[in-house]
């Protein structure tokens, strides 16, 4: 339940597997990293591989159940604080990082990023955060 009172606990839901897409890739992976990792190259060097068996890797549905047993977070979540023009309702903030109907409040992190990097989360917060000061700076 979505609220605006500050002492309710805010509600994130990560939506993993939102798009049917989502959990077939997953699949895929699972099972590249499988022969992979059961490859002659890396057998030597491997005991047990995230306690999978080939019955699960051979089946679709175990397969799929794998994945949305051990999917999770690394509690680095993106874009879930909409960037866009005043023209979109939904967005948050403007492309300054001003927060839309507080002045004054700006939001500079992860959050504000259209998608997840395929680079490092903090490094490229810490970019960010330096643009924004620039633009901070320039506005006084």
């Amino acid at each position: 339940m979505l609220s605006a009172d500050p002492d309710v606990p805010a509600a994130i839901e990560l939506n993993y597997f939102g798009h049917p897409e989502d959990l077939r890739r997953m699949v895929d992976g699972v099972r590249i990293a499988w022969r992979l990792m059961n490859s002659p190259r890396f057998a030597p060097y491997v005991k047990d591989f995230v306690n999978i068996a080939r019955e699960v890797v051979d089946s679709d549905t175990a397969a799929a159940d794998f994945v949305r047993n051990n999917c999770g977070t690394i509690y680095h979540p993106t874009s879930t604080a909409k960037m866009g023009p005043d023209s979109d309702k939904e967005a948050v903030v403007d492309q300054y990082c001003r927060v839309r109907g507080v002045e004054g409040l700006r939001v500079v992190d992860a959050s504000v990023m259209p998608n997840i990097v395929r680079a490092n989360t903090n490094l490229t917060c810490i970019m960010m955060g330096e643009r924004v000061a620039d633009w901070m700076r320039a506005e006084k």
